[in-house]
């Protein structure tokens, strides 16, 4: 069993910037394409359009969950905190790695 202290770092990265070993060690289910492919991320393994289209996406997302409609939404708001979050660490890491799309600058 991890510790705390093991697993903070982890739990502070993308889901673009996790590795196959990074979701065993939270006991979490990685994409199949990460266990085809193991000490890779799923950055790693995209193209620059799949980053660009996958950063739209979950833009979209969280502007969905950020309408007015869903303020009342008790799953919209639980869910919009941890959206926000993971696209924060996702832009921080493309940015580190040299990926992150110009227009998502």
């Amino acid at each position: 069993m991890q510790t705390p202290e093991e697993i903070l770092p982890i739990s502070r990265k993308s889901a673009l910037e996790m590795t196959l070993e990074d979701h065993v060690m939270i006991h979490s289910t990685p994409p199949e394409i990460l266990k085809q492919n193991p000490g890779k991320t799923r950055a790693d393994l995209m193209t620059d359009a799949e980053i660009s289209s996958y950063l739209l996406d979950e833009q979209g997302l969280i502007d969905r969950l950020s309408l007015e409609e869903n303020h009342s939404n008790s799953f919209a708001q639980s869910a919009l905190p941890d959206r926000q979050a993971n696209f924060e660490l996702t832009r921080i890491y493309l940015t580190k790695i040299g990926r992150l799309p110009e227009e998502h600058s």
